[in-house]
C-alpha cells in the first residue's frame, strides 16, 4: 500500500490577548506518510486565511527545518513558518498546507487557532460629605466608588485606592461574590453582574484642601491567576472649601 500524507499544526503565541496586541503564529509542517518510497514530498506550499483578514500572514514565511537543503520535506524533517498579526477582534485563523508526492499526488491538511481579545480599565469617582467647611473647620468623610471599565476582572484593587490627604481609604462594600476581584460589565470570565466597590475616608480639614484619589487594578485570570496585562489606573479630585482664605498645598 502506497501512503502518502502531509500533517499541519497551527499554534498561537496567546489565544486570550489584550485588544491591540500583536501575537505570533507558528505553523509545523511534518512528512506523515507510511511508505519508504514515499519519503520526500516536494512543493509544499502553505496559506493561512483569517477573519477578519490579517495580509500579514496570508503566506507565512519559512523560519527553518529543511536539515538537507533539498527544498522536500523529508519524513524525519519538521518544516516551521510563522507569522504575526494584530488583534483588534476575534480572530479566526484557518491554514492549510499542500504537497505534492513522488507520483505527482497532492496531499493536504489544515489546522486553525482563535484569538481572543479582551480591554482593560478602572474608574474611580470621588465625593466629599461637604463641599463647605464651617467656621473653623471639620471632619469630611469623602466617598470613593470604583468600577471595572474593562472586561477582565481586577485584582488588588482594595489595598491600592490611595488619597494623597487622607489616611487610607477603607472598604466598605460592593464586592458581591466575595472572590477580591472587581468585576466589570459583561466580564469573560466572570457570569455574575458589575460591581461597583465603595471606599471611605474620614478627616479633619480646616483649610480649602483639594484632595487627588487614585485606584489601581491588576487585571487577572480568576481561574489561574495569571496577570493578564499591565496595572490600570485611575484618578479623581475633590475639593472643600474653607472660611479661613488659607488653601492647603498640594
Amino acid at each position: 500500500v502506497f501512503g502518502t500524507s502531509i500533517a499541519l499544526d497551527k499554534s498561537v503565541s496567546a489565544e486570550l490577548v489584550a485588544r491591540g496586541s500583536t501575537v505570533s503564529y507558528t505553523f509545523a509542517v511534518t512528512n506523515t506518510g507510511t511508505d519508504p518510497i514515499n519519503d520526500v514530498l516536494a512543493e509544499i506550499t502553505i496559506a493561512d486565511v483569517s477573519a477578519p483578514a490579517n495580509a500579514a500572514c496570508t503566506t507565512p514565511a519559512f523560519v527553518s527545518g529543511d536539515a538537507d537543503g533539498d527544498d522536500a520535506l523529508d519524513l524525519d524533517e519538521r518544516w516551521l513558518y510563522r507569522c504575526t498579526g494584530t488583534v483588534d477582534q476575534l480572530t479566526i485563523d484557518v491554514a492549510g498546507v499542500a504537497g505534492t508526492d513522488i507520483l505527482g499526488g497532492v496531499v493536504t491538511d489544515f489546522d486553525s487557532a482563535v484569538v481572543a481579545p479582551f480591554d482593560t480599565g478602572i474608574s474611580v469617582v470621588k465625593t466629599a460629605s461637604t463641599a463647605t467647611l464651617p467656621q473653623g473647620g471639620g471632619p469630611v468623610t469623602y466617598t470613593y466608588e470604583v468600577r471595572n471599565t474593562g472586561n477582565v476582572p481586577l485584582g488588588g484593587v482594595t489595598d491600592r485606592v490611595t488619597d494623597d490627604k487622607c489616611v487610607r481609604p477603607t472598604y466598605i462594600a460592593g464586592d458581591n461574590d466575595g472572590n477580591g476581584l472587581l468585576t466589570g460589565e459583561g466580564d469573560i470570565f466572570e457570569a455574575g453582574g458589575p460591581e461597583v466597590w465603595t471606599f471611605q475616608c474620614t478627616t479633619t480639614i480646616t483649610v480649602t484642601t483639594l484632595n487627588t484619589v487614585t485606584a489601581i487594578g491588576t487585571p487577572r485570570n480568576p481561574t489561574t491567576g495569571e496577570v493578564l496585562a499591565p496595572d490600570v489606573s485611575a484618578v479623581a479630585r475633590a475639593t472643600v472649601t474653607g472660611d479661613s482664605g488659607v488653601t492647603q498645598p498640594p
